[in-house]
């Protein structure tokens, strides 16, 4: 994630941070967005505003998409 992407990520979360929601989609887990965010700063504010009040739900198994090609 460049530094550009990082500002406006974490800008986007402070102004929502306890005031509205946020869904996040991702194919990346938790545990590996410190490595994606390149920043451990960024990653830590980040983070800490994703998921100190988050409900996350965490799918494992082989994808649909896969299982509908078989």
């Amino acid at each position: 994630m460049d530094a550009n992407t990082r500002l406006k990520l974490l800008q986007i979360l402070e102004e929502r941070y306890e005031l509205r929601s946020v869904i996040i989609v991702s194919l990346l887990p938790i545990n590996k967005w410190y490595d994606y965010i390149e920043d451990s700063t960024f990653a830590d504010a980040i983070l800490c505003r994703l998921v100190s009040n988050a409900n996350t739900i965490e799918i494992r198994g082989e994808s649909m998409r896969y299982k509908k090609k078989k």
